[in-house]
């Protein structure tokens, strides 16, 4: 009998779209986040111009699941009037 290789996956929870807070760059970045990665999100890459945006997730980002990651917040979540990136 062969052996298995087994490779653990994780759901996508949500997609965001952010901007560049560069304002000559101004560029679409869309993420795609598990849960373990939306609890510990703080900001992204640019994909453009490569600049390190601080960014917080809010309820308006993740209305289903906002309860149940905010029951364990770390740093990577805000309240709706905390601050964060340009969300669409």
């Amino acid at each position: 009998m062969g052996k298995r290789i087994m490779t653990p996956r994780e759901l996508l929870l949500v997609e965001v779209e952010r901007w560049c807070g560069d304002h000559a760059c101004n560029a679409r970045t869309r993420l795609s986040l598990t849960k373990a990665e939306a609890r510990a999100y703080t900001g992204f890459e640019c994909s453009r111009c490569e600049r390190r945006n601080e960014d917080a997730l809010t309820e308006r980002d993740i209305p289903e699941w906002w309860g149940e990651l905010k029951a364990a917040p770390p740093e990577g979540l805000a309240d709706e009037e905390g601050e964060g990136g340009e969300s669409f």
